[in-house]
């Protein structure tokens, strides 16, 4: 009776302790994001102070979503068929550990989609698994144009701020033809006297194949017709020139028609600029 008793009572403080291990997780992300566009995830893992051992997490994305880590805090990081995986083998001791990762919607996806993921560790021989609820995100297919005389420091309200003309932002695209070579070579000259994350996109016209010569340190993240210039953070030079080249099909000869923009994150309003030639 007495081994009974004592089986019972390390079984049960077993079930407390893992108990008290267990792992919980929270994300956040914005309510809504423009198509083409990025926006931050991030993700919060709550767990006793001290624990470490193998945690991973899982989730999944529909089709046209791009996903890149940012802040992983020592994790290993892979998206691969629209599944992202975050893992640890051994997650920090931190009783609160956070990641960020950037999620870009390709363009033509537009409308609410849900976002949940799974948490899953290994206390010592016992797993345990977290599901996340689920969240909401909506990809819209253009923001409210908030014009010039609508602004002022105390307006708070979300937009897309569009200038024609603005004498600290501006960019500019010149195209060379290099007959021996039959390619195009594409200069963007950027001036952005205002600091903040932007990003360039350019419309690539059918037959035409893209080549980057100059990035300036951007990512470039290709989908469908159009190529994505984009800084996390506002570059190094005020001024500074992008260069990539286009090349034709075989037996096409007319000049490219190039369409862009170049946009500009500035106390949390997107200003965009059309890109003159």
């Amino acid at each position: 009776m007495k081994y009974i008793s004592l089986f019972l009572t390390v079984f049960i403080f077993q079930g407390v302790s893992f108990a008290q291990s267990s792992f919980s997780a929270q994300l956040s992300l914005p309510e809504n994001v423009v198509q083409g566009e990025t926006c931050t995830f991030k993700l919060d893992i709550y767990k006793p102070e001290n624990v470490i051992g193998y945690t991973v997490f899982t989730q999944q994305f529909p089709e046209g979503f791009y996903v890149k880590g940012i802040e992983l805090n020592g994790a290993q990081f892979e998206y691969k068929d629209n599944e992202l995986k975050i893992t640890w083998l051994r997650i920090p001791a931190n009783a609160k550990v956070t990641i960020l990762y950037e999620v870009s919607p390709m363009f033509g996806i537009t409308g609410i989609f849900n976002f949940t993921g799974e948490l899953s560790y290994l206390i010592g021989s016992n797993q345990g698994v977290f599901k996340l609820k689920k969240y909401n995100l909506d990809v819209l297919k253009e923001r409210k144009v908030v014009s010039d005389n609508q602004l002022n420091e105390n307006d708070n309200t979300a937009g897309i701020l569009t200038y024609s003309q603005n004498k600290d932002i501006s960019c500019k695209r010149t195209q060379f033809f290099n007959d021996k070579k039959n390619e195009y070579i594409i200069e963007l000259n950027v001036k952005k006297e205002i600091g903040g994350s932007c990003h360039i996109i350019e419309k690539i016209p059918k037959n035409f194949s893209f080549s980057e010569i100059l990035s300036k340190e951007a990512e470039i993240i290709q989908y469908s017709d159009k190529v994505m210039f984009y800084w996390k953070s506002s570059p190094n030079s005020k001024d500074f020139v992008l260069k990539y080249k286009l090349t034709p099909a075989e037996g096409q000869s007319e000049k490219p028609l190039l369409i862009g923009k170049l946009s500009v994150l500035i106390g949390g309003r997107l200003i965009e600029i059309p890109i003159i030639q």
